[in-house]
């Protein structure tokens, strides 16, 4: 019995000091990952959450968000250079994503994250943004409740899915080869 206790209490402080181990080492891989990949753009304050987001280039917003899981590095990897010609190019951190906080009380539901960008996309001083959602917001009915979240009592937003946004890019370049699929002219 004796023998049977000392080996679980052995049992539970390895548990611990492994949990505390992986808490520790988590925290430096987070602190070293930061150094290497600071925040791109800027943060502002809405609703107590800290939302990081860059904001280039000139001409009509667009407001691109990421899904879940994402950051803004979703859109600056190939999208980013290629729409600042010719708009107002707004990538957002969705509260709690990428360098974006939330507070621990606040909702994570899409309702809540779309009425905190409704305050964001007011607090930065744009007007009538076409916005731009991945994943989360990648089908047109998705599309749609999130915008009518976004902006309840006034039709401030408008959607399209990035299927269609990266369409109208390759059909404005003449030019260039369109690979465009026939749902994704369709939504053109």
């Amino acid at each position: 019995m004796i023998v049977t206790a000392w080996i679980v209490g052995v049992a539970a402080a390895l548990l611990v000091l492994l949990s505390i181990g992986l808490a520790l080492f988590s925290a430096w891989t987070a602190r070293r990952v930061e150094k290497l990949l600071p925040p791109p753009g800027r943060f502002i304050d809405v609703d107590g959450a800290t939302l990081h987001y860059l904001d280039e280039g000139s001409g009509p917003p667009l407001l691109l968000i990421h899904g879940l899981a994402g950051q803004t590095r979703v859109f600056t990897h190939s999208l980013l250079d290629r729409l600042t010609s010719e708009h107002r190019v707004i990538i957002l951190d969705r509260p709690g994503s990428g360098y974006s906080t939330r507070p621990a009380r606040a909702s994570a539901a899409v309702s809540a994250q779309a009425a905190t960008i409704a305050r964001f996309i007011e607090a930065i001083g744009v007007e009538q943004p076409l916005v731009v959602g991945h994943r989360c917001c990648g089908d047109w009915q998705s599309d749609r409740r999130y915008c009518a979240a976004s902006s309840p009592g006034h039709r401030q937003f408008r959607c399209r899915s990035p299927t269609a946004i990266l369409c109208s890019m390759w059909l404005s370049a003449p030019t260039r080869s369109r690979p465009i699929t026939r749902r994704a002219a369709a939504d053109c």
